[in-house]
């Protein structure tokens, strides 16, 4: 649904020449149109408006909102939001002059109207600046556009009428970054970031060079978060999340990859206080750690500490080589890490063996093999909960065999 598409953040890019900053901003940084095709939008308040060209009882002018348009039901929060709405009823050839389903409906308590959404009213525009008297459980509310009757009111829910559809519009689509270091912000910053949002950012180093990213300033509600992976997808490991105030308690302001990419996507709520700003982050690209090279035909391999619970803030790499013409057939024994947030990941040639985080006590021992006689693995351990890990043993086997 278009709803659900990230929208545009502010990015700065800092790079060794002005040049190429401008060139990544040129290829990564266009924004798309705001709204889909046929929709009006209202600049104002960030809002994409439908009114489609169909007649409808109240439920099914619901359901069409959703299903059909990807929005919602219209919901108003300001008069700078209804403004916006009456200027487009009044661009219709049609809509001004019928009643327009709207998704307001009345509940048992104060204030006793709520949105479809479920979120409370702080925003009414009745006829004659006046409540219904018969609104109760159930009533279905539509906006009069006439000079005579201008407002929202009730009316039958049966009846068939042209309605308004609603949803965000597009404010950050997902950004790639190409360079060598630079600054990354939530939508807005140092203003208030938008609620209902997926950005999505993918960053990108030099190859043999790794992304470090750290942390400037997390100032963000407790509906909305910050996710870094190890990659360059979303699918790939979790490096680290911030919170409301969770890396300033666990002083993991800083994350850095395994490999030359690096993701982040920033989800927001849908609601927000004034005092709530948004992040900003800088990022640099490092060398890559020498691994740790283990040759020859047989070995074992396990987390630091192992079998005491190992360290916060680990990364470490291993590459294992069997002489040539084997293969090498590993037997994880043991496997207790603290899900999503500490993992071990083994790949040869850049293709994944095994990816595991979490507690594996029911499939251990766990046996598997690579193709070829050279492998390579990453440790990582966040910066909070830590168990006692993992335990595996390799034997190189001839592939002739």
């Amino acid at each position: 649904m278009f709803k659900d598409r990230p929208k545009l953040a502010r990015l700065m890019v800092s790079y060794k020449s002005h040049v190429l900053f401008l060139a990544v901003c040129i290829v990564f940084c266009i924004a798309e149109d705001p709204c889909p095709s046929g929709w009006f939008y209202g600049s104002n308040v960030n809002q994409c408006y439908l009114i489609p060209d169909i007649f409808l009882p109240f439920e099914d002018a619901k359901d069409y909102c959703t299903n059909v348009t990807g929005g919602e039901l219209v919901s108003v929060y300001s008069q700078v939001e209804s403004d916006a709405i009456s200027s487009y009823i009044k661009s219709t050839t049609f809509a001004h002059l019928y009643p327009l389903w709207i998704g307001l409906k009345y509940t048992r308590y104060w204030p006793y109207y709520k949105w479809q959404n479920d979120l409370s009213t702080n925003y009414t525009n009745w006829v004659n600046n006046t409540a219904p008297t018969d609104a109760k459980m159930g009533s279905c509310f539509a906006w009069k556009s006439t000079l005579a009757n201008s407002g929202w009111t009730t009316l039958n829910c049966k009846y068939q009428q042209p309605f308004i559809c609603k949803q965000h519009a597009i404010n950050c689509p997902t950004i790639s970054i190409n360079a060598e270091n630079g600054t990354l912000s939530s939508p807005n910053y140092p203003d208030l970031y938008d609620l209902n949002d997926v950005c999505v950012y993918h960053i990108t180093v030099p190859k043999g060079e790794v992304v470090h990213l750290k942390f400037k300033v997390v100032s963000i509600d407790s509906y909305s978060s910050v996710n870094a992976y190890n990659g360059p997808t979303l699918d790939s490991p979790l490096l680290g999340h911030a919170r409301q105030g969770e890396w300033d308690w666990y002083g993991g302001e800083e994350v850095e990859s395994t490999s030359n990419t690096m993701t982040l996507r920033f989800t927001t709520g849908s609601y927000n206080s004034y005092w709530n700003h948004g992040w900003t982050a800088d990022f640099t690209s490092r060398p890559a750690p020498v691994p740790v090279t283990m040759n020859g035909t047989h070995g074992n391999l396990a987390s630091p500490n192992y079998p005491m619970d190992y360290n916060s803030r680990d990364n470490t790499f291993y590459q294992i080589n069997a002489p040539e013409n084997y293969r090498i057939v590993f037997t994880i024994w043991d496997f207790i890490t603290e899900k999503d947030y500490d993992w071990l990941q083994i790949f040869e040639e850049g293709k994944e063996l095994l990816t595991w985080s979490g507690n594996y006590k029911t499939q251990v021992p766990y046996t598997f093999h690579s193709t070829g006689s050279s492998v390579n693995a990453i440790w990582h351990s966040s910066y909070s909960i830590n168990y006692k890990g993992y335990n595996l043993t390799w034997v190189a086997e001839p592939l002739w065999g």
